[in-house]
């Protein structure tokens, strides 16, 4: 018998978004719900991202596909279940 073990999220449990610096690994973490603003650096030593300006629509783009996901699976009529895989629990299974 073998016995795997898997680890999948929905969209709504993903509650934050953190952001560290790779200067200083100090960490900026935002609510899903609250994210609204990209960061343009890191509020402890200064360093600049704003060069990540298309990254951080992307991001953003991306907050607001999981809660609009989110929002639709906790519908009563929702047709389907979206979750994705987290990379530890299946890199066994290539």
């Amino acid at each position: 018998m073998t016995v795997e073990k898997r680890t999948t999220i929905e969209p709504g449990d993903i509650i934050t978004v953190e952001v560290k610096c790779s200067v200083c690994e100090s960490r900026v973490t935002r609510r899903i719900e609250d994210y609204r603003n990209e960061p343009t650096g890191c509020a402890n030593c200064g360093a600049s991202w704003t060069y990540l300006a298309q990254e951080w629509r992307r991001l953003s783009q991306f907050v607001n596909m999981l809660r609009l996901f989110a929002a639709a699976q906790t519908a009563k009529d929702s047709p389907y279940t979206l979750r994705f895989g987290l990379a530890e629990s299946w890199k066994d299974l290539s």
